[in-house]
Order: structure tokens, then sequence, then C-alpha cells
């Protein structure tokens, strides 16, 4: 009987694991499976700088506060930002690429000496989906069409009225000073200054409409519409979703089912379109 040399065997089990193991699943795959051609750096290279140019065009245009609350404006900065520094790498391992050199630092890494792609096809393809609705649907905040029903009531009473001048109230102070003062009443003969968009609801009477704002709190998505009720003799000529500047005096009478502050408007402006920061923040 001979005796093989100390480590002879391991070895060999070793090179039969390699040579017939893992290791010929990777031959039998080609190399192509675990290393991305040109066409696959440009892609990336495309998208993750649309991506990053989009947050920015949107942040110069200033319609970024569209979809989110202004305060959490410099996380959409820093999302741009690192969108663009993935494309510049992108871009360098395309070129790499391209001269047939392998962008190993860039698109793969090592785990147990195999080699694979760190972010898959699959994953950058749900980049397109909101970037392609980004660019094919225009910038513009939320209006009568996203109320989906009644006005809500706004909520949070520890903070009654912006300041003791109501012409510098918001809708949203407006309800709160009615529904969380304890003398709503305190309101009748107030001169109120107020913008928000033209809303109907089903069974409001002639001659009024609704001056209605989003909510938002941190973006468009949990964003709840508020509104107080407008006396205004041409109100039945004013369009949904119109932008207007109302001036007038505030008296509490019924509306509708309710009870509610009343705006029996002096003016109501065209605004043109929606204000700089269409939205109001609780």
């Amino acid at each position: 009987m001979t005796l093989a040399p100390a480590g002879t065997e391991r070895h060999h089990d070793v090179a039969r694991h390699d040579g017939h193991g893992h290791g010929s699943d990777h031959d039998r795959e080609g190399p192509a499976h675990f290393h991305l051609g040109p066409w696959q750096w440009g892609l990336r290279t495309a998208l993750f700088a649309s991506m990053g140019v989009y947050f920015v065009r949107l942040w110069l245009s200033g319609t970024l506060s569209y979809y989110i609350n202004v305060r959490f404006t410099w996380l959409s900065v820093v999302a741009a930002i690192v969108f663009l520094v993935l494309a510049a790498a992108c871009l360098y391992a395309f070129l790499r690429a391209r001269h047939g050199a392998d962008p190993l630092a860039f698109g793969h890494h090592e785990i147990a000496g195999h080699r694979h792609p760190r972010i898959g096809l699959a994953l950058l393809l749900v980049l397109v989906a909101p970037l392609a609705f980004g660019l094919l649907v225009p910038a513009r905040p939320l209006g009568a069409s996203a109320v989906g029903g009644d006005l809500m009531p706004t909520s949070g009473g520890e903070s009654v009225g912006a300041s003791s001048n109501s012409q510098e109230w918001s809708v949203v102070d407006w309800l709160r000073v009615f529904y969380y003062s304890g003398t709503p009443d305190r309101l009748n003969g107030r001169d109120a200054d107020v913008v928000g968009f033209v809303y109907r609801r089903l069974g409001d009477p002639a001659g009024h409409f609704m001056l209605a704002r989003f909510v938002m709190s941190c973006c468009s998505a949990d964003a709840q519409a508020v509104g107080m009720p407008v006396a205004w003799q041409r109100a039945d000529e004013l369009p949904v979703d119109k932008w207007v500047h109302v001036r007038g005096t505030v008296k509490v009478q019924p509306f509708g089912k309710d009870s509610l502050p009343v705006i029996e408007a002096a003016s109501v402006e065209d605004m043109a379109g929606p204000p700089p920061d269409p939205y109001l923040y609780p």
C-alpha cells in the first residue's frame, strides 16, 4: 500500500470541488452571466444620470415642493448627488468595458473567489417607473380631483391662529380657531385674506364655493384637504381647481348640515396658477 503525502488528499478534494462542483457551474453558465457588457453599463449610466438630473430639475424649478414637505428638500438634494455619483462610476466602468478591461471595482464584488453583479437589471427597472411618470406627467400640486370626498376638518388644536392679526391666517388657522378655541363666535366680523383653490361639494348652496388647501406632513401621499366656504355673487362662474385670492369678512353661520365660518367675499382674484408653495403644514 502506497501512502500519499500529507495534505495530498485534501488538495485533491479541493481541486475536485473546483473542477466539478461550484466552479463547473460558473463554466457552464459562462462569464457573460457574471460580467456586464458595455451596453449594460451604458444603461445604468443613463438611468442613474436621468434620476439625478430629474431631482435637480425639480429642485431648481421650485416644483419639488409639489411632492414633499419643504423641510425634506435636503434629502432630495442628497439623493440627486448619490444618483450622479453612481452615474459617474458606471460611466467609468462603461468606458473600461468598451476597451476590453474588466470594471471589477465598480461592477462586482468578490465572494469566495466568485464574482456576481451588485445591482441587477430588474432592480434598475424599478427606477424607470417613477422616472417615466415624472417626465410624462406635468408637475403640479394636488387639486380638487385628489380630494376624494368631503373636506376634512383640520386636526391639532395646539396652535390656534398664527397671530392676532386674522388677515395673516391661512385656511387652517381659521379652522383651528373655529374648532378648538372654544369661542367660535369671536370670528364674526374678522377680516380674512386667504388663498386656495375652488372646490365644490354636492348639495352646497348656489353662490358659494369651498376655498380649499391641502395640508401635508411629509409628502403628497399623506396630504389631506381642508376648506372653508366663501359666499360670492359670481361664485358659480368659477371653475373647479382655479386658484384664487379671497378678501372679505367672516361670519359664522349655517352651511349645509353644519355651522361654519363663511367668508363673505369683497373680492376674489384669479391667481393664474398655484402659489410657490401650494401646501400648508401642520
